[in-house]
C-alpha cells in the first residue's frame, strides 16, 4: 500500500484498541439494582414487564446507589418483599440479560 492508506489503517488499528479499551472501563463500572433475598438461592433482581404480558423484562440498573435505595424503598413501600441496592459491574449485567434472552438463567 502506499503511505496515505497505511496511516490510514494505523489510525484505524489506533481508533479500535482505544476503543476496546473505554468498552472494557465503562464496562467494569458498578451500578446498583434493586435485589431480593440477596445472597440466597432464592435471589432475584427487580424487573419491568414492558408491555404488560410481552414477557420482555427490563433490568433497572441505576448508577448511583442512593437512587437504588430510594428506588428499594419505594418498592418496598408497595409490597415487594424487602430489596436492597446490590453493586455489580455492568458487564455483569449485559451477560445476565444475554443469558436470559437465550433462555440460559
Amino acid at each position: 500500500g502506499d503511505a496515505f492508506t497505511d496511516g490510514l489503517l494505523q489510525r484505524i488499528a489506533e481508533l479500535s484498541e482505544k476503543e476496546q479499551q473505554e468498552d472494557s472501563r465503562v464496562s467494569k463500572k458498578p451500578v446498583y439494582l434493586a435485589m431480593f433475598n440477596a445472597n440466597t438461592s432464592e435471589e432475584g433482581v427487580h424487573t419491568l414487564e414492558s408491555p404488560p404480558g410481552s414477557g420482555r423484562n427490563t433490568v433497572m440498573a441505576f448508577h448511583g446507589k442512593e437512587d437504588c435505595y430510594r428506588f428499594c424503598l419505594t418498592l418496598a413501600a408497595q409490597g415487594f418483599y424487602d430489596p436492597e441496592p446490590r453493586e455489580i459491574p455492568l458487564n455483569q449485567v449485559y451477560m445476565f440479560a444475554d443469558d436470559a434472552s437465550r433462555g440460559e438463567t
